[in-house]
Formats: structure tokens, sequence, C-alpha cells
């Protein structure tokens, strides 16, 4: 199970040396979202996050501020928008969309459509996988989707 994990959380885990592959779940579950919640804390207060190079995204496009006019701006810079319970509630009352203040009709949601690009990028030391490795991620594997069911 812990060969799955990136390493801060393996290291987290193998800490408390747990005894199950349920409890070393539940450490690696708790510790994840504890950084989750960290790094939104620390983003709030204006704060940037360090992390080393190797853990950094690369860009994937050119930079777009550079080719702007100064009349335009840059669509995908929006904050977005949060509603309160009350605020939420008026606004399907009314009938607004919550991304903006038009009606929301059928095929309203087309005018919000957003691409997304995933990229997932491999360490060489990944690609080298022989087969005592693989027996052990279809095993984590099997565990984490036994994990993933809701229970009553």
């Amino acid at each position: 199970f812990l060969t799955g994990l990136e390493h801060s959380t393996q290291m987290h885990v193998r800490m408390f040396n747990p005894n199950s592959i349920a409890h070393a779940a539940n450490l690696a579950k708790l510790y994840e979202a504890s950084r989750v919640s960290v790094s939104k804390v620390n983003n709030r207060t204006g704060y940037s996050i360090v992390r080393p190079a190797h853990l950094n995204p690369k860009p994937l496009l050119a930079n777009t501020y550079a080719t702007l006019n100064q009349n335009q701006k840059p669509v995908f810079n929006k904050i977005p928008r949060t509603f309160s319970a009350a605020e939420m509630a008026e606004r399907r009352a009314k009938g607004l969309c919550m991304f903006c203040d038009e009606l929301f009709t059928p095929g309203h949601q087309l005018k919000h459509k957003r691409s997304q690009l995933l990229v997932m990028e491999l360490d060489e030391e990944d690609q080298d996988v022989d087969n005592e490795t693989e027996k052990e991620e279809d095993v984590g594997i099997v565990s984490s989707e036994g994990l993933t069911t809701e229970t009553p």
C-alpha cells in the first residue's frame, strides 16, 4: 500500500508503524487532508508556499500575459464567486446562474464550459517495474478501492 503514496506521505505513515492496511490508509488520508488544509490556509494569508524545484509543475503554455493588450483582461484569471447559503437560496429562487447574473435556462451551462488539460509525468524509476512491485501495487489498488466505499 505504501509504495503507491508520495514519499512524504509514506514517511509520515511509517513513522506511526501501522498494524494493518486500514490503519495505514487512515493515517495517509489524515496526513494528506492536513496538507491540503494547510496549503489553503497559506494561500489565504498571501504567503507563497515554497516547494522544491522538482515538485513544481512545468509550464505547459507560453506566458499569455505578455501578448495581451492593456484593454484585454485574461478570462482565466477570474476569482470564483463564493455565496452564502442565503445568497444561494435567493439566486435559486430568482432562477439566476451561479456563475453569472443571467437567468439559468436549459443549455445555459454551455456558456461556462471550460477546457481542462491533464498531464501525467512519469519518472524513469517508475518505468522500470518488476513483478514484485506490480504485485504490491495490485494489493494497494484493491485496498484503496475497498476503502472508498461508503459505510452507513
